[in-house]
């Protein structure tokens, strides 16, 4: 399977249109889901309208996440030029995330950009939580439906949903003010909803805020405490960091080291 991965990256990097019927059908049977994902997005580096076209079956008859992938090889720079965007603003009829994904590559569309805001505003203001937050951490604030479903997300009572919707409030300079007092109030709150609240303020540079984030670093899952020290890193704490580059989780370790050494 390494070896199928590494052969997948380097077709991503530098794809070769003489391979596309191998790179279709790696999209179709590898077992790895992650390499039949890369192969996907291969074909579409390789960007003709064959190329654009042979994905159609795999959409028709994939998964969620078989079709998300397609979605990605579609948006690709070669492929939406031939057919792509085509194809993307037919996904936009779709259903959940599929729908609000193609929403979200839509966005550069002159042609479908007016449809793709639609059903974003319509995903955040009435989707499902996965597809509240896939819209909210890309659907564009200048546009007023957006803004107007916003103020309805940021009084969900999703816990990760509400700091998100605040945090994209702040961006819109009228509603900042009242967006960051929200963000302090629920900070206060003990449970997932301050956490995350928390990590929405730490952007904001609170030290209140820094200091319950470097209290997860001592959390019972793995996933937890990685995404504090991450966090912590970005703000340049490196001192707080000795304790978790010695963690008990291989991956905690691994990849806290490489995201330091990668900001060297």
């Amino acid at each position: 399977e390494r070896v199928r991965r590494a052969a997948f990256e380097a077709a991503f990097k530098s794809p070769l249109p003489a391979l596309l019927s191998d790179f279709v059908e790696a999209a179709r049977l590898d077992p790895s889901p992650g390499n039949r994902a890369r192969a996907a997005q291969a074909v579409g580096r390789i960007g003709s309208e064959p190329a654009v076209l042979s994905l159609n079956d795999l959409f028709s008859a994939g998964d969620e996440q078989e079709q998300l992938a397609v979605l990605d090889a579609w948006s690709e720079t070669p492929s939406f030029r031939r057919g792509g965007e085509r194809e993307l603003s037919r996904a936009l009829k779709g259903s959940g995330l599929v729908s609000v994904s193609a929403a979200t590559l839509l966005l550069r569309s002159r042609e479908s950009r007016a449809a793709a805001v639609a059903v974003l505003a319509r995903a955040i203001a009435d989707g499902s939580d996965d597809e509240k937050r896939q819209a909210l951490m890309s659907a564009p604030l200048e546009e007023q439906s957006i803004r107007d479903a916003l103020q309805k997300a940021s009084t969900s009572p999703s816990p990760e949903l509400t700091p998100l919707g605040l945090s994209r409030l702040l961006e819109v300079p009228a509603s900042a003010k009242k967006a960051r007092a929200g963000l302090e109030k629920l900070a206060q709150d003990k449970g997932d909803a301050g956490l995350e609240a928390s990590y929405s303020r730490v952007r904001l540079g609170s030290t209140s805020a820094v200091a319950r984030v470097e209290r997860e670093l001592s959390h019972e899952r793995a996933s937890h405490r990685l995404r504090a020290a991450i966090t912590l890193a970005g703000l340049g704490k490196k001192q707080r960091l000795a304790t978790t580059l010695a963690d008990q989780d291989p991956l905690v370790r691994a990849t806290l080291a490489c995201r330091l050494a990668g900001a060297r």
